[in-house]
């Protein structure tokens, strides 16, 4: 028996009559990649995973409408290029349906064909961790990358188009030392949206911090 994906979904309250139980369906689909290991959902649409490699790791997927109960494709994607990659190799971003594959290169997935939206490679982000990303009110998201994949000793810092994956501009990070060896967090110079404008600022993961005009 070939090993299946199932779901139960669950129909919108508002199709419920008062009174009684929301109706539940099962959805059983088979599974082209026997071995999957991570299942990824966001709505309808579910993505079953099997890693491939250990060093250099690619992502063997088949995506899946559960309201349909239809496979809909099959895709291959590289998602670690250097076993010194730090970072995790999927991640749907809370409260969206995004979802990111990939540590070096990293790619945004449309769920719905297995086509990437856009990705950044090796060269152009290097090691980037998603779970270091900072989100911004303009739709642009300030990434923490390196010069290359597994290259963790220069750092640096990116402002990406989040609906196009268009570089707006990067900056090499140096990270500060503090007394004894302890790391102080990362402190970087990089010129803002008017290029004029030189500011300094400390860049914390998560959270917005405005610069100093200097």
């Amino acid at each position: 028996m070939r090993p299946q994906i199932v779901a139960s979904v669950a129909l919108l309250a508002l199709l419920t009559p008062p009174g009684h139980a929301p109706r539940i369906s099962q959805v059983s689909l088979p599974l082209a990649e026997v071995d999957a290991t991570r299942f990824v959902f966001a709505g309808d649409l579910a993505v079953a995973i099997r890693w491939d490699g250990t060093k250099t790791i690619t992502a063997r997927m088949q995506g899946f409408d559960l309201a349909a109960g239809t496979a809909l494709w099959r895709q291959d994607l590289r998602v670690q290029e250097s076993e010194d990659n730090h970072g995790a190799l999927v991640t749907r971003i809370p409260g969206t349906d995004r979802v990111f594959f990939g540590n070096g290169p990293l790619t945004l997935l449309d769920l719905a064909t297995g086509k990437p939206v856009w990705s950044l490679d090796c060269k152009a982000g290097g090691n980037l961790e998603i779970a270091e990303t900072t989100w911004m009110r303009d739709g642009t998201m300030i990434a923490t990358g390196t010069t290359g994949c597994g290259d963790r000793e220069h750092r640096r810092l990116l402002r990406v188009n989040a609906a196009t994956g268009q570089v707006l501009w990067q900056v090499d990070v140096e990270a500060a030392r503090g007394i004894g060896g302890r790391a102080r967090g990362p402190r970087l110079q990089h010129l803002g949206l008017d290029p004029t404008r030189r500011h300094a600022a400390e860049h914390h993961p998560g959270r917005r911090q405005a610069g100093h005009r200097h």
